[in-house]
């Protein structure tokens, strides 16, 4: 017989209705056992219900259908004196210094 402990695992999701701290509107988790295709009734803690209203209530610029020149990873080194490190990130993501691009 299995003798292990089962315990719950912390979701993502947003077990009763209500407004998230990002001021979004989302339905409780109905136990309807989607979660792995996509939640369809908003329960799950999502970019679109987290990430992107912080960043929005922040003053960040989104755009759609944008096509980017370049990407580059920043790095905060020291948020007190907001101190930036900047890596160009090549075609393939990171490459290590002497690496074929």
């Amino acid at each position: 017989m299995w003798q292990a402990k089962a315990y719950p695992v912390a979701l993502a999701i947003t077990r009763s209705s209500g407004t998230n701290a990002q001021g979004m509107r989302q339905q409780g988790c109905v136990q309807c056992g989607d979660c792995a295709t996509g939640c369809n009734v908003g329960a799950k803690n999502s970019v679109d219900m987290n990430y992107l209203p912080l960043a929005w209530q922040h003053g960040v610029s989104m755009f759609i259908t944008a096509l980017a020149e370049r990407i580059a990873e920043f790095i905060v080194i020291d948020p007190d004196h907001s101190m930036l490190f900047q890596e160009e990130l090549g075609p393939r993501g990171r490459q290590e210094p002497g690496q074929n691009p």
